[in-house]
């Protein structure tokens, strides 16, 4: 059976004679049916709206299909909860987002809804996409980011009307919508440098939100809490605070990101070495040693010897790491050889004096 929003926006469309809105929401119908592994649930549903709508409307549905796609584009999402690196508040409550929406319908039938609205705050570089990507990815939604570039237009009352055919789409099946930056669309109303244009988009968009069936989790990520329209808080169910990594956590997570070997002195450095960093700025340095590995073929730590004498040179680099120690699998034929040889040299004279001296005859 449809849940109770879905059928409640279909009807709330019907007596508004909201042809789009009817749409909308019989697709989702159709479309949660597939999840469910009903196809010929979904079929009927399908064949129904095909039989009602006429096909003048269906034409100027497809026609405007390719301004929807400008709205939005729908990324893939790789990477799921368990691989990001969250206090445990946050993953906490994340993961109760996650189990909220799988049990939607238990939910309702005690009258309850889901939660679908996330607000994400902290300075950039700290996993606000990544958390988005990864509610997408653990709920099997699709992950469709808002372009603001196609969403903000120049005419009196464009805004609106495309902010309405984005929710009006985006409600149309289970997904993640996510706002970046969403200080552009939602700041504070009450500045004197904004136009007005702007203040009844955001006016426009809280409505939309506010009207959002609960299969569409929606959130929305910003660099600048403070610029944000008060209004703009109370509509998102959760609010979290994605801070800068701790010490612990820089250590962590370059040990576990290039596989080094936990000693003291190695720890000290790479602490000296990056302190009050993002996550991103963790995760380009990694890859950045890695890269040297590969391409200059030695081993990791060889690797992060380097790469941190050239970017900190004041660096005491601790030389009982085994930095120096390049792989056997990788270095030429030849340099092997030749340490062998080296190697042999020692032995030969350590035998020798063991020997004792020859005898003369």
């Amino acid at each position: 059976m449809p849940r109770i929003d879905l059928i409640l926006s279909l009807i709330r469309a019907a007596s508004q004679s909201d042809t789009n809105g009817v749409r909308a929401a019989t697709e989702a119908m159709a479309n949660e049916e597939l999840q469910r592994g009903h196809d010929k649930a979904a079929d009927r549903i399908r064949n129904a709206l095909g039989s009602g709508a006429s096909s003048s409307h269906l034409g100027k549905l497809s026609n405007s299909s390719d301004h929807i796609g400008k709205l939005f584009f729908e990324f893939p999402a790789k990477t799921g909860l368990a691989q990001l690196d969250l206090d445990e508040r946050a993953r906490s409550d994340l993961v109760a987002i996650v189990r909220e929406q799988r049990s939607s319908e238990k939910l309702t039938a005690a009258g309850l809804t889901p939660r679908h609205k996330v607000l994400l705050s902290g300075p950039p570089g700290n996993g606000k996409t990544s958390v988005a990507e990864a509610l997408a990815h653990d709920l099997a939604y699709p992950f469709n980011v808002v372009s603001y570039g196609a969403l903000i237009g120049s005419l009196l009352g464009e805004t609106n009307r495309r902010i309405e055919s984005l929710f009006q789409h985006a409600s149309s099946m289970p997904c993640v919508l996510f706002f970046d930056e969403f200080e552009a669309i939602g700041k504070e109303r009450g500045d004197r440098q904004e136009a007005g244009e702007m203040k009844r988009a955001l006016a426009s968009l809280l409505t939309q939100i506010d009207a959002l069936p609960s299969h569409v989790v929606v959130v929305a990520a910003t660099n600048h809490p403070e610029m944000l329209d008060r209004a703009v808080w109370r509509r998102f169910e959760l609010k979290l605070v994605l801070n800068p990594p701790n010490y612990s956590k820089v250590i962590g997570y370059l040990m576990q990101e290039l596989q080094l070997r936990p000693e003291l002195r190695l720890i000290q450095t790479l602490g000296q070495c990056f302190p009050n960093k993002s996550y991103a700025e963790l995760k380009d340095f990694t890859l950045d040693v890695r890269r040297r590995a590969v391409l200059d073929e030695m081993n990791v730590h060889a690797a992060l010897r380097q790469e941190i004498t050239l970017r900190f040179p004041e660096i005491d680099w601790p030389f009982d790491d085994g930095s120096d120690q390049t792989s056997s699998t990788t270095r030429p034929a030849e340099t092997r050889s030749a340490e062998t040889r080296k190697a042999k040299g020692p032995q030969r004279e350590q035998k020798v004096r063991k020997s004792g001296p020859a005898k003369k005859v």
